[in-house]
């Protein structure tokens, strides 16, 4: 099953209109020759398990960055601001993963990463 419509999107201050086309789920641009390409995915990033202790080991993991590129995580302070990033290098597909032991106070700590390379952030996730 497939559905199409028409997507308005603005970049550079224009506005630009596009066929989409939707099958099965995945969100497809078509062009004005007819070809179909995917839509881009955001990147994404995730924690091993959003419930810690001291001593635990927290493996924190992400895809769609930039390739063979860097990426900034910033992680919380007990009580307010954050620690210097920590750059991590992404691979060929743009993922990362890197893993630490835990050794802060209980509490609730975020964290949130930072495509270098095109200067976007990413979500803030929760660990507890």
């Amino acid at each position: 099953m497939s559905t199409k419509g028409v997507c308005t999107f603005t970049a550079n201050h224009a506005t630009y209109f596009a066929a989409v086309e939707l099958t099965s789920g995945i969100p497809v641009v078509v062009s004005d020759d007819g070809k179909k390409k995917e839509l881009p995915k955001n990147r994404d990033i995730r924690n091993s398990r959003n419930k810690l202790s001291q001593g635990s080991v927290l493996t924190q993991s992400g895809k769609r960055f930039s390739k063979n590129s860097e990426v900034k995580l910033y992680f919380s302070r007990y009580g307010g601001g954050y620690y210097d990033p920590m750059t991590v290098k992404t691979n060929k597909s743009g993922a990362f993963s890197t893993s630490y032991a835990i050794h802060k106070p209980a509490g609730t700590y975020k964290w949130y990463a930072l495509d270098t390379k095109t200067g976007k952030k990413v979500r803030l996730l929760v660990i507890r």
